[in-house]
């Protein structure tokens, strides 16, 4: 039977991905606050139609770009390619 060796992780290499774990989350949060506040405001400033299109355009897009990226990515075991995917998630990355 193999023995899997589990890599020795450092307390700032892990500190450093919670942080950035964390950022991520608080991101989210503000986002969806962004969002609500947003479709929640008063006419003639209530965006909730155009945002709904723009959130169904974006989905959309990354639906029919993973779709594509996963049919590419396959190595010889048949295992999807996440560092492929990773790296064009990547390119594409933006903050809100």
């Amino acid at each position: 039977m193999a023995t899997h060796k589990r890599k020795t992780i450092n307390l700032e290499q892990g500190w450093e991905f919670i942080c950035c774990f964390a950022d991520l989350i608080e991101a989210m949060f503000r986002c969806c606050r962004m969002l609500y506040n947003m479709c929640t405001q008063k006419p003639p400033h209530d965006y909730l139609q155009q945002l709904y299109e723009k959130y169904r355009e974006s989905f959309e897009y990354i639906t029919s770009m993973l779709a594509w990226l996963l049919s590419w990515g396959k190595d010889i075991h048949g295992n999807v390619c996440l560092l492929r995917i990773k790296r064009w998630m990547d390119r594409h990355h933006t903050y809100a």
